[in-house]
């Protein structure tokens, strides 16, 4: 399709209300073609319509200033300039400024669209190359697109000159995901001398221990996603493999993992007194996971309950909302999440996670109303719902008990306890005065 006919399909789903995928072919085209004043405009429309009205008015302002395909044609027709032309005559057409770039760049960051941020800030700070405002916030975007080869010049030209402690922290936290350990070091010394608050000194011992863990798989050439969520959070993995997108688990998938929880729990020598259920949405989850483990099963009850628990939800990004609830980390409850997000950030880490993904992997939709069983999405009412969700259950726990004496399952199990045994000191599980609270989930792990 030609350049024309991608940006009417564009403007045909804006206009159809169709705003995903309209930002999704937009954000292609523009990489595509950095220097197009409707790309701008058309993402500034589709923020609009998005609620983003700041990051709308500074697209606005940037497709102003870049050049429109008829000022481009009329470019491209001009006579070649001579050598023997006034060198006072300003160029013919429109030259977009660092600010515009900058402020459009900054606010994408904002929205959480990396790669165009980079995109405009790359330009940016081609025109301004010794400003640290622009050099970290470009460092900052490649770093969250998981380029942090490309984001250490950028933090390093920031804090070239002044000691800034932000600065230092992602300049450290590059310098970790491509193994500089001894860079990585160094940048920590010098943040040890700048006056730091209390969340910035709690910062500095969590890379330390990074560090720390870091150096004990030094020898390996290659560390897996097990390996980082090991090093970077403390964490246990319970599968590896790398996550498909948008891809839902099936009983016998869920019931493989609660039979290598229960494995790894038993191999560690972690015991809990109640499984803990965070919603509706993860009570057939926790129930099938009591009855394998052979204990109760209730739904939250935060500081209130006295057992040792295991809170389980399906997926992590659930914590998003009541965090504060459980950033303490206690020797009375542990965090299981069946999924964590590959890409988003949140406020914290559970310590035990079943699988990475994009997106709920569970069968069951989060309302609780839909059950994406079938092919088709079936509304059911309270009475179904209820029968709908002790199916589930039973169907998980009957392949987790059918299987959990599987050879491949025994191999799962026996291979996750020889990477955990002797490192339990390092881990966040059951080490609550090491660990007093759980740490931010950066999601930087590497496939």
């Amino acid at each position: 399709m030609s350049d024309a006919g991608r940006l009417e399909e564009i403007r045909g789903l804006i206009k159809g209300g169709q705003v995903e995928q309209s930002l999704v072919l937009l954000k292609s085209y523009w990489l595509e073609h950095p220097d197009d004043s409707e790309a701008a405009d058309l993402l500034s429309t589709v923020m609009k319509e998005a609620g983003r009205s700041e990051l709308s008015e500074r697209l606005s302002a940037l497709a102003k200033q870049l050049p429109s395909e008829t000022e481009k044609e009329e470019l491209l027709s001009l006579p070649a300039v001579s050598s023997k032309s006034d060198p006072n005559k300003p160029p013919t057409g429109k030259k977009v400024g660092p600010q515009e770039l900058f402020e459009a760049g900054f606010s994408l960051i904002d929205a959480r669209q990396h790669e165009l941020a980079a995109m405009l800030l790359d330009q940016c700070v081609k025109m301004v190359p010794d400003e640290p405002v622009v050099n970290y916030e470009l460092g900052f975007a490649l770093m969250s697109l998981k380029r942090f080869d490309e984001a250490i010049a950028y933090f390093e030209n920031a804090s070239a000159g002044s000691a800034d402690f932000d600065t230092y922290l992602n300049l450290s936290a590059c310098y970790t995901m491509t193994r500089r350990l001894e860079d990585a070091i160094k940048v920590l010394e010098k943040i040890e001398k700048l006056e730091l608050d209390e969340e910035q000194s709690r910062e500095l011992q969590h890379r330390k221990m990074v560090l720390r863990r870091l150096s004990v798989l030094s020898s390996k050439p290659h560390l897996s996603p097990r390996d980082w969520m090991f090093v970077l959070y403390g964490s246990i993995l319970l599968r590896t493999q790398v996550p498909k997108e948008h891809g839902k688990e099936d009983a016998v998938a869920i019931g493989s993992t609660l039979a290598i929880l229960k494995g790894v729990l038993e191999g560690l020598r972690h015991e809990s007194e109640v499984v803990e259920f965070f919603g509706p949405q993860s009570r057939p989850l926790a129930s099938a996971l009591a009855e394998l483990l052979e204990i109760p099963v209730g739904g939250y009850k935060g500081d209130s309950r006295e057992e040792r628990a295991l809170l389980t939800m399906t997926w992590a990004n659930d914590v998003i909302g009541p965090h504060e609830s459980f950033l303490e980390n206690t020797h009375r409850r542990a965090m299981f999440a069946y999924g964590l997000s590959v890409d988003e950030p949140l406020p914290l880490v559970p310590e035990i996670v079943g699988t990475l993904g994009y997106d709920d992997v569970m069968p069951w939709d989060e309302s609780g109303r839909k059950i994406m069983v079938d092919a088709e999405a079936n509304v059911l009412a309270p009475s179904e719902l209820e029968a709908k969700l002790v199916q589930q259950t039973k169907s998980i726990l009957y392949n987790a008990r059918d299987i959990e004496s599987e050879p491949y399952i025994i191999h799962a199990v026996q291979e996750a306890l020889d990477f955990y045994i002797g490192k339990e000191g390092l881990l966040v599980l059951a080490n609550s005065k090491t660990f007093p609270r759980r740490c931010e989930y950066t999601a930087e792990v590497l496939f």
